[in-house]
């Protein structure tokens, strides 16, 4: 019965510290947010709403591409594809980020 309870309560701190993780990262979202200029909170909200669609392939690109500076052509070997596939998902990404930004730009809060 011990051990039954011992489990129980290592899961529910488990989750209590994931969804305190989930808070302030949450938090530091926020503040980055709230010091941008009105005009620099529309990209944010609109990149943000475009990794939002992305499919996983295409976020993995678009994130390892732009944020951690990988080629196309690393990212087909890292990921089994052709540097043309790579190219591929990007460009994808990129569309729906266009396709926010003509069509729905996001309001200044």
């Amino acid at each position: 019965m011990e051990q039954g309870y011992n489990e129980e309560a290592a899961e529910l701190a488990q989750n209590a510290m994931e969804k305190l993780s989930d808070v302030k990262e949450a938090n530091e979202f926020a503040n980055y947010y709230c010091n941008l200029s009105p005009e620099r909170q529309k990209v944010f909200l609109n990149v943000f709403k475009a990794n939002l669609n992305m499919t996983e392939e295409q976020h993995i690109v678009w994130y390892a591409h732009i944020n951690q500076g990988f080629s196309f052509t690393t990212l087909g070997d890292l990921r089994g594809y052709t540097p043309q596939g790579a190219r591929k998902h990007f460009e994808l990404a990129s569309k729906k980020l266009q396709k926010i930004e003509a069509s729905d730009p996001a309001k200044v809060v």
